[in-house]
């Protein structure tokens, strides 16, 4: 019985151990982030500071993005992802949104590992692929790592003065009267 108390007694020094190193590397990992979404946060509350690297971003077609879609519209950055449950519930309110108020145009970067599962999505949802959508593959991550992106869906709404106005974290519907009259309010 005592070799049993002295197995367990071992056990769970190394489980604290193991706790205590994650717990200590986990709060660094979060304090160079914290630093890093400061800076991310700043660059990123201007459209026009965006406009440069959208010059980069390409269609799924690998045609640059035409920016003129996006001068004098209210531009909501969506990020999502085929994978994501929540984004798969967000789109048909999304897509009715945009139905409601054409003075909305959506930046919909996909954070799919794989291109083939982002056009498989596009097939189920028709409309998330059509104009006043803007679709995209964020392939090297870059564009997440900018709006520090931690969860999907995200989603980043500008003004149509390009300055950035609401951050929303984790899936809404998009079609309330709330949401609908929220973007009416913007003149």
């Amino acid at each position: 019985m005592k070799a049993h108390v002295k197995s367990f007694l071992v056990v769970c020094c190394f489980i604290l151990v193991g706790v205590f190193i994650y717990q200590f590397f986990s709060v660094n990992s979060a304090d160079k982030n914290s630093s890093s979404n400061m800076q991310v946060g700043k660059a990123i509350n201007n459209w026009s500071q965006l406009e440069v690297l959208l010059k980069d971003l390409k269609s799924l077609e690998g045609k640059a993005i035409n920016q003129d879609v996006f001068k004098n519209k209210l531009v909501i950055v969506n990020f999502w992802a085929s994978w994501c449950a929540p984004c798969i519930e967000e789109v048909p309110s999304l897509v009715s949104l945009t139905r409601k108020n054409d003075e909305i145009v959506i930046l919909a970067i996909s954070g799919d590992s794989q291109l083939d599962d982002v056009y498989a999505f596009l097939k189920s949802f028709p409309d998330f692929a059509k104009p006043p959508f803007v679709q995209v593959w964020a392939e090297n991550k870059k564009w997440l790592e900018l709006f520090s992106v931690i969860k999907l869906p995200e989603s980043y709404i500008f003004n149509k003065q390009g300055e950035m106005v609401k951050r929303i974290s984790g899936t809404i519907n998009w079609n309330t009267p709330d949401s609908i009259e929220y973007f009416r309010s913007f003149k």
